[in-house]
């Protein structure tokens, strides 16, 4: 540590050193402190080194005394500035003492100053090469004479890219503009050319990178291109990039005069390049410029005026030829109708042949009084935020050429980057200034991202970051808030820096501060900048808060990862415009990076509480087992009764590799541990085993991550199915004696009654009247037998068939209006329709037709009008689909209601068997469906049947009524 002499120095001169010592040691950069009589009464390491004087030189000298040329440097009126008027000063200077550049950033107080600073001559070294190197490129690219020039790097892409749009033969005809403008960096060769010249010039363009220069001749269309292709060097030899000249040399034999005038033209572009290089004063710069135009064209006058600041008037700034008493004096309107003011309006440079018959525009008095005939003028600096105007004239009428107006406009370029030059200088101070807050932020950012992970909760979480974003140098304080879902109101979950920021304004998402950054973030899942709250038109509700809370600009950043958001993070600065793109670059990282450590720690949570619950519901799973297998075939988890019926601990399982389980017999083992292989690979399989008098299910089947793509594990599900088994084996043994019932009712009494009813029909009109009644009450009751007889072996087939039927897709509709028809057949006196939709398809099998035809039949036999009215209609609903059989007769009996599809159930006093609806009923539960039925208000009954909805797939229809299909299992 170095310390000021301690004779003769009272309390004020300790407080002259701001920070403590020891801090001032480690900094980078070199600190000297000076007290009010401009003596060193603290100077670090790193300042004797830079100054090449000891500490013992130094202390209690006056800085004008130890360096006497200082004095005469900038560094004296800053230093007394600051001094004056107690405000920091930074500013850079070339100090021939030291044969170098420094940057000095000197901070005063009531008792001296602070003074930083550093050695930057390496750094000015470099900007000014790197400036001249890219000066020169850019340069000749804007300038280069009927043709193109492009640098390129070992990938093919361009770096830049120029030329005359007119002779870029070969350039994608969409690709012109931006070839010639420069905006295809980065784009691919392949990209660009046209496929045809790519194949001619790529193998020289890798020739070059391997250091070969080239130089061929390559026609495209009716014009003739001569290419050269030259290595771009470093300094160590080693080729960085390719530059590739392309010039149309069709009328290479043109006037050689014309060539000697584009190559005075470019050496003076050259010259006028590498004296913008040195940064002269512009207005030498333009007095050049102004002569080099008129001598190179052979022009009577040429110009330079600069737009004023209310864009009213150009000034003619500099200028050769003109009468004495006009340069630095006179002025043009900058209106549409002169040419000045013209040229601000137009992309292009405007040519002027002859000023007397020009139509566009008229000569303001400054060309008129000089005799102005012919001209050129161009814009200086882009067309949408131009400087100025730079224009030659002659006093006799003549024709320009193409290279005439590309070098006014090229020496336009070099006054428009001069002119940039000063501009960047001004902003290099604040740039200096974000720089270090990105790299504040950078660090920030690593920072946060190390502890987030090690965080367990999600308030950790957010205190961590709002705790270091406040801390920071570069931020005054931020806080973490989300929508109160009942309320919409933006409330906060984590602030630092500040006390109840949030409680003083109302933030919500429907409501006030909605057009906010806050509330927009969170709406459009996007970062929202405010770069100066006193500018800021959306900001105005609150920039008395943001005075109140001393900050300039802030920074609204969503928190989220992927689809999941957990609100936004907001972070204030005192800097005006603080959040550039570098750090909202970094800004946007960090609340991807908070994102997915928050989403970490709720899915840790989501595990432990899965775990639970699934722990808890293997452990109750009644007569059965679970066990969940991980990617390396051990077990995770086991739980259940199971486990308990063969004396075996579950947690003796878990960890243990599915090989090394002895509790099953090996016949069993095998075939389990391949289904748990096979389902890690995605395949669900079903296994069934006798184990000692029982029989015992396992399914195995593959648990996926949530978003269903990634297979985590495999689980197997254990069942004792004895009772199970057992049951079907019973209800087969059933099935099978109801099946020779139904087969003796077909073949057997079926049969025989109709043979019965055959020969009395035969006999019906053979007989006299005295038995005539006798012989029809007969054929009715053999009718009413074989009706019975039928619905009774359709009731046998549903009943037989419903635990195994395969059921397909079944047009409802078509069912209905066939057995319409049938129905009107028998009931001619009733009116029957049908009112629902088309295309309607059910899960369904040749069954479906007795349940509509008993319906109809039912809502006829049992109507008590003289004209039976019956409508149908047919309800799609999502899955489903209701069959709805609607009538004008008598309604139910409510003693009936509750049974009236029971078996042998009747009503109405009417014929019937009474199994009609009984059989609906059977065979619509077959169908996984349902059916119901209620009185209508104004008369009779409403039948609904509630039918499983066929798939739009063909195929996906067929299915079996009791059959399980196989599903996946996610974790």
């Amino acid at each position: 540590m170095h310390t000021g002499p301690s004779g003769g120095e009272d309390a004020s001169t300790e407080q002259v050193i701001a920070e403590p010592a020891e801090i001032l040691e480690r900094v980078s950069d070199a600190f000297y402190a000076l007290d009010t009589e401009w003596r060193f009464r603290y100077v670090n390491e790193q300042a004797t080194k830079l100054l090449d004087r000891s500490e013992e030189d130094l202390l209690g000298r006056s800085v004008w005394e130890a360096f006497p040329g200082a004095a005469e440097t900038v560094v004296w009126p800053e230093f007394h500035e600051a001094m004056e008027t107690q405000e920091s000063t930074s500013f850079e200077f070339y100090y021939d003492f030291l044969n170098g550049w420094f940057e000095v950033s000197a901070h005063p107080s009531e008792t001296g100053l602070s003074v930083y600073f550093r050695d930057v001559t390496a750094e000015k070294e470099r900007e000014r090469r790197l400036a001249e190197t890219r000066r020169r490129y850019r340069t000749l690219v804007d300038n280069f004479p009927n043709g193109s020039v492009a640098l390129f790097d070992h990938d093919l892409r361009f770096l830049v890219t120029g030329g005359d749009a007119d002779k870029l033969n070969g350039i994608r005809s969409e690709r012109l503009s931006a070839f010639e403008n420069d905006d295809l960096v980065g784009e691919r060769l392949s990209d660009v050319v046209s496929p045809d010249v790519v194949d001619e010039v790529e193998p020289h363009y890798r020739a070059t990178l391997d250091g070969e220069t080239r130089t061929f001749s390559l026609p495209i269309g009716d014009r003739v291109h001569r290419l050269r292709t030259v290595p771009v060097r470093g300094e160590d030899g080693d080729v960085l990039a390719g530059l590739a000249i392309s010039q149309d040399v069709t009328e290479r034999f043109e006037k050689q005069r014309e060539l000697e005038n584009r190559s005075n033209q470019q050496e003076m572009i050259a010259e006028l390049g590498r004296l913008a290089l040195e940064h002269p004063p512009l207005d030498d710069l333009f007095d050049r410029a102004t002569e080099a135009v008129a001598e190179t064209l052979g022009n009577d006058y040429c110009k330079v005026l600069d737009l004023t600041d209310d864009g009213r008037e150009l000034f003619l700034r500099s200028g050769v030829g003109w009468k004495p008493g006009h340069v630095g004096e006179a002025s043009v309107a900058n209106d549409e109708h002169t040419q000045a003011g013209y040229t601000l309006l137009s992309e292009n440079p405007v040519v002027v042949d002859d000023l007397a018959t020009e139509t566009r525009f008229s000569g303001p008095d400054l060309l008129i009084n000089h005799g102005v005939v012919s001209g050129i003028s161009t814009t200086i600096g882009p067309v949408d935020d131009p400087w100025g105007i730079l224009g030659t004239h002659d006093t006799e009428e003549r024709s320009f050429t193409e290279y005439d107006v590309d070098f006014v406009q090229s020496v336009a370029n070099i006054l428009a980057t001069a002119i940039d030059h000063r501009e960047f200088e001004r902003e290099r101070r604040s740039q200096r200034e974000r720089l270090a807050a990105l790299n504040d932020l950078n660090s920030l950012v690593q920072q946060i991202s190390e502890s987030a992970v090690k965080q367990s909760t999600r308030a950790e979480i957010e205190h961590l970051v709002c705790d270091a974003l406040a801390t920071s140098d570069s931020y005054v304080f931020a806080w973490i808030g989300e929508a109160d879902e009942a309320t919409g109101d933006i409330v906060a979950r984590s602030e630092a820096g500040v006390e109840d920021y949030i409680a003083n304004i109302r933030l919500n998402v429907d409501g006030p501060g909605r057009d906010g950054p806050t509330v927009q973030a969170l709406l459009t899942g996007e970062m929202q900048v405010v770069q100066d709250v006193d500018e800021s038109t959306n900001y105005a509700p609150w920039r008395g808060h943001a005075r109140a809370y001393g900050y300039r600009s802030s920074a609204a950043i969503p928190v989220g990862f992927g689809n999941d958001r957990y609100g936004v993070l907001n972070v204030y600065s005192e800097r005006p415009g603080a959040f550039g793109a570098e750090e909202r670059t970094a800004l946007s990282r960090l609340g991807t990076i908070v994102g997915h450590a928050l989403r970490s720690v709720e899915r840790d949570r989501q595990l432990r509480e899965s775990e639970r619950r699934y722990r808890t519901l293997a452990e109750n799973i009644p007569n059965g087992a679970v066990a969940l297998v991980g990617t390396d075939l051990t077990y995770l988890l086991a739980a259940g009764s199971n486990f308990d019926d063969a004396d075996l601990d579950p947690g003796d399982i878990e960890g243990t590799h599915i090989d090394d389980v002895t509790f099953l017999p090996q016949e069993v083992l095998e075939p389990v541990n391949d289904a748990l292989r096979a389902a890690l690979a995605g395949e669900t399989r079903t296994i069934r085993a006798d184990l000692e008098n029982r029989v015992v299910e396992f399914r195995t089947v593959p648990v996926h991550d949530e978003g269903g793509e990634e297979i985590r594990a495999a689980m197997i599900l254990s069942q004792d199915i004895t009772e199970r088994v057992r049951r079907e084996e019973d209800l087969e043994h059933e099935r099978e004696r109801l099946e020779l019932m139904n087969r003796l009712i077909r073949h057997n009494l079926l049969n025989s009654l109709n043979v019965v009813d055959a020969r009395l029909e035969f006999v019906e009109e053979k007989v006299d009247a005295s038995v005539a009644e006798h012989l029809a009450t007969a054929r009715k009751r053999t009718d009413s037998m074989i009706e019975l007889v039928q619905t009774i072996r359709s009731l046998m087939n549903a009943i037989v068939e419903a635990d195994g039927v395969m059921l397909e897709s079944v047009s409802l509709d078509e069912c209905i209006r066939a057995k319409l028809t049938a129905t009107r057949e028998l009931y001619p006196d009733a009116e029957l329709a049908y009112e629902g939709p088309t295309d309607v398809t059910v899960v369904a099998n040749e069954l479906l037709g007795e349940v509509v035809e008993n319906l109809l039949v039912n809502a006829v036999q049992h109507n008590d009008k003289p004209t039976p009215k019956v409508t149908v209609d047919a309800v799609v609903d999502g899955e489903t689909v209701t069959l709805v059989v609607s009538d004008n007769g008598p309604g139910v009996d409510p003693d009936l209601e509750s049974r009236v599809f029971d078996k042998g159930a009747k009503g109405f006093e009417s014929p019937g068997t009474g199994f009609g609806l009984h059989l609906v009923r059977e065979i619509v539960e077959a169908y996984g469906g349902d059916v119901s039925v209620e009185n209508r208000p104004e008369g009779g009954a409403t039948f609904r049947v509630v039918l499983p909805r066929a798939s739009d797939d063909p195929d996906g229809a067929e299915t079996e009524s009791e059959s399980e299909s196989d599903s996946e299992v996610d974790s």
